[in-house]
């Protein structure tokens, strides 16, 4: 085929890295990322209580809420020993990113903040 077709070829090489996606080498979003992952489901949960505050009759599980901050806080420690400990500008960059990349948790710093160990 790529005798036959040379030019197919050629940009089809040419065209393959366009349709890979972008992997994000930027340490903070690299570590924004992870921490969008470990907290999404404590995130929701969060939103889901600010959102059931209103209603009396709503039962929260705080069993369950307990459980998934437990969690994300092991999570936490787990990027904290593979990134170390951020300082307060890192901090900050990590929580813009959080922002645009997660927005539930981007919505919430006090429980990045928290999870930071700060």
């Amino acid at each position: 085929m790529i005798k036959k077709y040379p030019l197919f070829a050629a940009a089809f090489v040419l065209a393959w890295p366009a349709c890979t996606p972008d992997k994000p080498t930027d340490k903070y979003v690299l570590i924004a990322d992870a921490y969008c992952g470990c907290t999404a489901k404590l995130a929701e949960m969060n939103r889901m209580v600010a959102v059931q505050a209103s209603d009396s009759s709503a039962v929260l599980n705080l069993q369950a809420i307990e459980s998934e901050f437990l969690n994300a806080q092991s999570c936490a420690s787990t990027l904290i020993g593979r990134y170390g400990k951020l300082n307060t500008a890192e901090q900050k960059t990590v929580l813009n990113y959080v922002a645009t990349r997660c927005p539930d948790l981007g919505t919430q710093p006090e429980l990045l903040r928290e999870l930071l160990g700060q």
